[in-house]
């Protein structure tokens, strides 16, 4: 889950600095802020940045994963993956 949560925050980092940069740049073009895009960049940044928070909670409760682990190998991640209902195709 480390990998998970560190990607969703460097999307979160990106999309408001994204904003920010949008509503400068429509600022110094229009004289005003579009609101409807720098909006939409600042609730995109939330909720990753919520999906982030997740990942990073669950992330602290459970072991690591073999793709956490730098001296992982291959064979580390064979195995039973879970239990999945014989009746739900």
């Amino acid at each position: 889950m480390k990998s998970e949560y560190k990607l969703f925050g460097l999307i979160t980092a990106f999309l408001f600095g994204a904003a920010a940069v949008y509503a400068w740049w429509t600022v110094r073009d229009n004289g005003h802020v579009e609101w409807i895009g720098t909006v939409a960049l600042i609730l995109s940044g939330l909720l990753c940045g919520m999906c982030g928070g997740y990942f990073w909670f669950v992330s602290r409760r459970i072991d690591l994963r073999p793709e956490d682990r730098p001296d992982a190998e291959i064979a580390d991640g064979a195995g039973e993956i879970g239990f999945f209902s014989p009746g739900d195709y």
